[in-house]
């Protein structure tokens, strides 16, 4: 089964995690680096929190639906949506950072 190489899907980018780190790197000027944990530690980082297996379970069904692919094509839906084209993930983290 081959991953897909994007997961997060808006038609003006296509980020996937790593993507996301570095434009948080860039924004703030330190190093933030995405770190890939085995599905076993995720239900163990859930079951540490006190969350139900159902919540873990739900997260890596998100997870493993990327992997196979279900969320590469949206084509203009998110636009379609909100009616708008969606703000990069860029813009929307400086205007968290900005307050």
């Amino acid at each position: 089964m081959q991953r897909p190489k994007r997961c997060w899907q808006n038609p003006a980018e296509a980020l996937d995690f790593g993507d996301m780190a570095a434009i948080a790197t860039e924004l703030t000027g330190k190093p933030v680096n995405r770190i890939v944990i085995t599905e076993d530690q995720m239900r163990e980082k859930f079951a540490a929190r006190g969350a139900p297996a159902r919540a873990a379970d739900m997260v890596l069904g998100l997870y493993a639906a990327a992997r196979t692919g279900e969320f590469e094509d949206s084509g203009n839906l998110l636009e379609n949506l909100i009616g708008r084209t969606p703000k990069t993930m860029k813009d929307l983290i400086a205007a968290h950072m900005n307050g």
